[in-house]
Protein backbone atom coordinates (compact mmCIF):
# COMPACT_ATOMS: atom_id res chain seq x y z
CA UNK A 1 0.00 0.00 0.00
CA UNK A 2 1.62 3.21 -1.23
CA UNK A 3 0.81 6.16 1.21
CA UNK A 4 1.81 9.19 1.54
CA UNK A 5 4.62 8.55 3.95
CA UNK A 6 6.27 5.59 1.43
CA UNK A 7 5.87 8.33 -1.54
CA UNK A 8 7.72 11.10 0.20
CA UNK A 9 10.75 8.36 1.15
CA UNK A 10 10.91 7.31 -2.55
CA UNK A 11 10.97 10.98 -3.43
CA UNK A 12 13.75 11.29 -1.04
CA UNK A 13 15.72 8.06 -2.87
CA UNK A 14 15.04 8.94 -6.20
CA UNK A 15 16.82 13.28 -5.58
CA UNK A 16 19.57 11.16 -3.65
CA UNK A 17 20.48 8.83 -5.77
CA UNK A 18 19.99 11.83 -8.98
CA UNK A 19 22.54 13.89 -7.05
CA UNK A 20 26.51 14.87 -7.28
CA UNK A 21 28.28 11.49 -5.37
CA UNK A 22 31.33 13.83 -5.19
CA UNK A 23 29.82 16.65 -3.00
CA UNK A 24 27.86 13.92 -0.29
CA UNK A 25 30.69 13.85 2.26
CA UNK A 26 31.12 17.56 2.06
CA UNK A 27 30.15 19.50 5.68
CA UNK A 28 28.12 22.07 5.51
CA UNK A 29 26.95 22.62 9.00
CA UNK A 30 26.58 21.06 12.29
CA UNK A 31 23.66 19.06 13.24
CA UNK A 32 20.82 18.98 15.85
CA UNK A 33 22.22 15.68 17.45
CA UNK A 34 25.62 17.45 17.33
CA UNK A 35 27.23 15.57 14.80
CA UNK A 36 28.36 17.13 11.27
CA UNK A 37 25.58 17.35 8.90
CA UNK A 38 27.04 16.55 5.36
CA UNK A 39 25.51 17.53 2.09
CA UNK A 40 23.93 14.46 1.30
CA UNK A 41 21.88 14.64 4.67
CA UNK A 42 21.00 18.39 3.75
CA UNK A 43 19.32 17.72 1.03
CA UNK A 44 17.46 14.61 1.74
CA UNK A 45 16.09 16.65 4.43
CA UNK A 46 15.41 19.52 1.93
CA UNK A 47 13.51 17.24 -0.01
CA UNK A 48 11.51 15.58 2.68
CA UNK A 49 10.24 18.93 3.71
CA UNK A 50 9.32 19.70 0.50
CA UNK A 51 7.46 16.52 -0.10
CA UNK A 52 5.45 17.06 3.45
CA UNK A 53 4.08 20.01 2.06
CA UNK A 54 3.33 18.64 -1.38
CA UNK A 55 1.39 15.71 0.36
CA UNK A 56 -0.63 17.58 2.76
CA UNK A 57 1.05 15.93 5.82
CA UNK A 58 -0.15 17.23 8.61
CA UNK A 59 2.91 16.76 11.02
CA UNK A 60 5.44 18.44 12.73
CA UNK A 61 8.92 17.25 12.27
CA UNK A 62 11.51 15.94 13.92
CA UNK A 63 14.66 15.41 12.27
CA UNK A 64 18.14 14.54 12.71
CA UNK A 65 19.84 16.91 11.13
CA UNK A 66 17.33 20.11 12.08
CA UNK A 67 15.96 18.60 15.22
CA UNK A 68 12.37 19.98 15.93
CA UNK A 69 10.08 21.75 13.33
CA UNK A 70 7.13 23.23 14.66
CA UNK A 71 4.83 22.94 11.34
CA UNK A 72 1.94 23.53 13.78
CA UNK A 73 1.06 19.87 12.99
CA UNK A 74 -1.12 16.95 15.52
CA UNK A 75 0.95 14.08 14.36
CA UNK A 76 4.65 13.75 14.45
CA UNK A 77 7.11 12.77 11.76
CA UNK A 78 10.26 11.40 12.95
CA UNK A 79 12.88 11.06 10.88
CA UNK A 80 16.24 10.56 9.52
CA UNK A 81 16.82 11.25 5.82
CA UNK A 82 20.06 9.04 5.76
CA UNK A 83 20.46 6.57 8.05
CA UNK A 84 23.95 5.26 7.04
CA UNK A 85 25.48 8.64 6.03
CA UNK A 86 28.81 7.35 6.67
CA UNK A 87 28.60 4.19 4.53
CA UNK A 88 26.46 6.30 1.74
CA UNK A 89 29.57 8.95 1.56
CA UNK A 90 32.48 5.85 1.67
CA UNK A 91 30.54 4.16 -1.28
CA UNK A 92 29.08 1.32 0.92
CA UNK A 93 26.30 0.58 -0.52
CA UNK A 94 23.89 -0.18 2.40
CA UNK A 95 21.80 2.83 4.36
CA UNK A 96 18.45 3.94 4.07
CA UNK A 97 15.65 6.46 4.45
CA UNK A 98 13.91 6.14 7.82
CA UNK A 99 10.55 7.57 8.81
CA UNK A 100 7.67 7.31 11.19
CA UNK A 101 4.43 9.32 12.01
CA UNK A 102 3.91 9.71 15.71
CA UNK A 103 2.98 11.63 18.57
CA UNK A 104 5.41 11.60 21.60
CA UNK A 105 6.72 8.18 22.49
CA UNK A 106 7.99 5.50 20.79
CA UNK A 107 4.85 3.76 21.68
CA UNK A 108 3.30 5.60 19.57
CA UNK A 109 4.19 5.34 16.30
CA UNK A 110 1.15 4.54 14.06
CA UNK A 111 2.97 3.88 10.74
CA UNK A 112 6.97 3.55 10.24
CA UNK A 113 8.48 3.15 6.74
CA UNK A 114 12.19 2.48 5.72
CA UNK A 115 13.21 2.51 2.26
CA UNK A 116 16.81 0.74 0.97
CA UNK A 117 18.41 3.62 -1.01
CA UNK A 118 20.33 1.77 -2.79
CA UNK A 119 17.89 -1.60 -4.11
CA UNK A 120 14.62 0.79 -3.31
CA UNK A 121 13.29 -2.04 -1.27
CA UNK A 122 10.51 -0.44 1.09
CA UNK A 123 9.61 -1.96 4.17
CA UNK A 124 6.53 -0.85 5.80
CA UNK A 125 4.29 -0.83 9.02
CA UNK A 126 1.13 0.48 9.99
CA UNK A 127 0.19 -0.32 13.57
CA UNK A 128 -2.47 -3.28 13.34
CA UNK A 129 -1.90 -3.52 10.35
CA UNK A 130 1.39 -5.63 10.10
CA UNK A 131 4.42 -5.48 7.97
CA UNK A 132 5.55 -5.58 4.67
CA UNK A 133 8.60 -5.57 2.14
CA UNK A 134 7.86 -4.24 -1.20
CA UNK A 135 3.78 -4.83 -0.43
CA UNK A 136 3.98 -8.54 0.43
CA UNK A 137 3.61 -9.46 4.35
CA UNK A 138 6.54 -10.64 6.20
CA UNK A 139 7.23 -12.09 9.63
CA UNK A 140 10.55 -12.17 11.67
CA UNK A 141 12.53 -15.30 11.89
CA UNK A 142 11.43 -18.26 14.55
CA UNK A 143 14.77 -19.24 16.10
CA UNK A 144 14.94 -23.08 16.92
CA UNK A 145 18.30 -24.19 17.74
CA UNK A 146 20.42 -21.29 18.10
CA UNK A 147 20.84 -18.10 16.32
CA UNK A 148 22.89 -17.90 13.26
CA UNK A 149 22.97 -14.55 11.80
CA UNK A 150 23.61 -11.27 13.97
CA UNK A 151 24.27 -7.74 13.55
CA UNK A 152 26.65 -6.62 16.56
CA UNK A 153 27.83 -3.29 17.09
CA UNK A 154 31.44 -3.33 18.18
CA UNK A 155 32.79 0.03 18.09
CA UNK A 156 35.03 1.61 20.58
CA UNK A 157 31.90 2.13 22.67
CA UNK A 158 31.31 -1.38 22.67
CA UNK A 159 30.62 -3.00 26.06
CA UNK A 160 32.91 -6.12 26.80
CA UNK A 161 29.28 -7.92 26.62
CA UNK A 162 29.08 -6.97 22.91
CA UNK A 163 32.38 -8.72 21.68
CA UNK A 164 31.34 -12.10 23.71
CA UNK A 165 28.33 -11.93 22.03
CA UNK A 166 30.50 -12.61 19.01
CA UNK A 167 31.56 -15.54 19.85
CA UNK A 168 28.11 -17.11 20.02
CA UNK A 169 26.71 -16.98 16.36
CA UNK A 170 27.25 -18.73 13.18
CA UNK A 171 28.03 -15.47 11.69
CA UNK A 172 28.21 -11.98 12.71
CA UNK A 173 27.52 -8.82 10.58
CA UNK A 174 28.17 -4.77 11.69
CA UNK A 175 26.31 -3.38 8.85
CA UNK A 176 25.92 0.48 9.98
CA UNK A 177 22.39 1.38 9.21
CA UNK A 178 20.38 0.67 12.52
CA UNK A 179 17.02 1.01 10.74
CA UNK A 180 17.47 -1.10 8.20
CA UNK A 181 19.42 -3.45 10.44
CA UNK A 182 16.33 -3.41 12.21
CA UNK A 183 13.90 -3.61 9.62
CA UNK A 184 15.93 -6.87 8.21
CA UNK A 185 15.44 -8.57 11.61
CA UNK A 186 11.70 -8.10 11.19
CA UNK A 187 11.66 -9.23 7.45
CA UNK A 188 13.60 -12.48 8.93
CA UNK A 189 17.34 -11.71 7.04
CA UNK A 190 18.82 -11.03 10.35
CA UNK A 191 18.04 -12.72 13.76
CA UNK A 192 18.74 -10.01 15.20
CA UNK A 193 20.65 -6.48 15.85
CA UNK A 194 22.28 -5.43 18.49
CA UNK A 195 23.78 -2.08 19.65
CA UNK A 196 24.97 -1.22 22.79
CA UNK A 197 27.90 1.11 24.27
CA UNK A 198 26.58 3.42 21.65
CA UNK A 199 22.83 4.07 22.61
CA UNK A 200 20.53 5.55 19.23
CA UNK A 201 18.42 8.04 19.11
CA UNK A 202 14.85 7.91 18.30
CA UNK A 203 15.16 8.85 14.49
CA UNK A 204 17.15 5.59 14.14
CA UNK A 205 14.86 3.26 15.73
CA UNK A 206 11.10 4.50 15.33
CA UNK A 207 10.09 3.73 11.83
CA UNK A 208 12.08 0.46 12.30
CA UNK A 209 10.82 -0.92 15.71
CA UNK A 210 6.98 -0.53 14.06
CA UNK A 211 7.97 -2.64 11.65
CA UNK A 212 10.09 -5.33 13.75
CA UNK A 213 7.00 -5.06 16.29
CA UNK A 214 4.36 -5.93 13.28
CA UNK A 215 6.42 -8.66 11.81
CA UNK A 216 6.12 -10.46 15.00
CA UNK A 217 9.52 -9.08 17.01
CA UNK A 218 10.28 -6.93 19.63
CA UNK A 219 12.83 -4.72 20.59
CA UNK A 220 14.26 -4.01 24.10
CA UNK A 221 16.84 -2.05 26.15
CA UNK A 222 20.33 -3.08 27.39
CA UNK A 223 18.73 -4.40 30.57
CA UNK A 224 15.94 -6.09 28.44
CA UNK A 225 12.96 -4.30 28.90
CA UNK A 226 10.79 -3.74 26.15
CA UNK A 227 11.70 -0.01 24.16
CA UNK A 228 9.84 2.54 25.02
CA UNK A 229 11.73 6.33 25.20
CA UNK A 230 10.51 9.92 24.20
CA UNK A 231 10.72 10.80 20.59
CA UNK A 232 12.42 13.56 21.05
CA UNK A 233 16.61 14.98 20.33
CA UNK A 234 17.76 14.09 23.63
CA UNK A 235 16.93 10.60 24.26
CA UNK A 236 19.14 7.47 23.34
CA UNK A 237 19.20 4.46 24.10
CA UNK A 238 21.25 0.64 23.84
CA UNK A 239 19.32 -1.57 21.97
CA UNK A 240 18.74 -5.21 20.90
CA UNK A 241 16.31 -6.11 18.42
CA UNK A 242 15.06 -10.01 17.80
CA UNK A 243 12.35 -11.74 15.76
CA UNK A 244 12.31 -14.45 18.46
CA UNK A 245 11.38 -14.00 22.66
CA UNK A 246 13.38 -17.62 23.42
CA UNK A 247 16.52 -15.30 21.59
CA UNK A 248 15.75 -12.82 23.28
CA UNK A 249 15.93 -14.33 26.68
CA UNK A 250 19.11 -15.68 25.73
CA UNK A 251 21.05 -12.35 24.68
CA UNK A 252 19.71 -10.91 27.90
CA UNK A 253 21.00 -13.79 30.17
CA UNK A 254 24.12 -13.02 28.57
CA UNK A 255 24.17 -9.55 29.45
CA UNK A 256 23.13 -10.61 33.57
CA UNK A 257 26.43 -12.95 33.11
CA UNK A 258 28.75 -10.57 31.52
CA UNK A 259 27.40 -7.67 33.95
CA UNK A 260 28.03 -10.22 37.04
CA UNK A 261 31.29 -11.20 35.64
CA UNK A 262 32.12 -7.66 35.19
CA UNK A 263 30.91 -6.60 38.66
CA UNK A 264 33.24 -9.60 39.85
CA UNK A 265 36.15 -8.26 38.56
CA UNK A 266 35.89 -4.82 40.40
CA UNK A 267 35.43 -6.35 43.34
CA UNK A 268 38.62 -8.27 42.82
CA UNK A 269 40.09 -5.32 41.90
CA UNK A 270 39.32 -3.22 44.81
CA UNK A 271 40.12 -5.97 47.51
CA UNK A 272 43.43 -6.20 46.48
CA UNK A 273 44.21 -2.97 46.35
CA UNK A 274 42.99 -2.68 49.54
CA UNK A 275 44.69 -5.42 50.90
Amino acid sequence: METPLVRIALKVREAVQASDRSKWGETVEMGADGTPTKWVDDLAEKVLLQELDREGVDANVLSEEAGFVDREGRQLLVADPIDGTHNAVRGIPFYCISLALARDRLHDVSEGVVVNALSGDVYHARKGKGATLNGRPVKAREWRERFDTVSVYIGPEAPEAAFELTRFPRRVRGLGAAALEIALVGAGALDAYVQWGNPLRCTDVAAAALILREAGGEIYDYAGAVLDMPLNSSARRDVTATGSPALASIIHEHVRASRAAEADRMGHRVRRASA
